[in-house]
């Protein structure tokens, strides 16, 4: 089973979550909001005590941060809005990454991450246009986070469900 490292992000859920339900299928397995930081993570077998002894000694040295939620941003088939500063969740997803090598982001398929939090994924562009147009709309002013905990989400048959708390700081 399959695990993630993510940062919840609630203060979005209000902005972005009919539009996360109508076409993104990570809100309908369970994750909510979220801007992820590894993923995939170690399987859920894999994720013993020393795991998790190593990400409290990685998090321990990362002080709680503010993320401001003004940008979207767009890859093919997919809409998100964009955390300033962009600097905290790259060096979260760096530190995890090189005390796990054996897990690059994305499965190594991208070489730099771009931190971000999901709205809508689609293949049909028109889709995501008018999901665009929704969102923005609704950003008169910045969605404003306080980020005090990384969270390792895991893949069951139910969807998929918190499983860690680890705070930061």
């Amino acid at each position: 089973m399959e695990t993630g490292l993510i940062l919840v992000v609630p203060e979005a859920e209000p902005v972005v979550r009919d539009l996360r339900a109508r076409s993104g299928p990570s809100a309908a397995a369970g994750v909510p909001a979220h801007v992820t930081i590894l993923y995939p993570f170690r399987p859920w077998a894999a994720v013993d005590r020393h795991v998790v002894v190593r990400l409290k000694q990685i998090l321990r040295g990362v002080r709680p941060f503010e993320l401001s939620f003004a940008g979207v941003g767009r890859f093919p088939g997919v809409l998100w809005l964009a955390p300033e500063p962009r600097g905290p969740a790259l060096a979260l997803t760096r530190a995890i990454t090189e005390a796990f090598p054996d897990c690059p982001p994305y499965g190594g398929g991208v070489a730099e991450p771009v931190p971000h939090l999901t709205v809508a994924m689609d293949e049909d562009e028109a889709v995501l246009d008018a999901a665009e147009k929704t969102l923005r709309g609704r950003l008169a002013a910045p969605v404003r986070a306080r980020i005090g905990a990384l969270d390792l989400y895991l893949h069951t048959s139910q969807g998929w469900r918190q499983r860690r708390r680890f705070r930061l700081g």
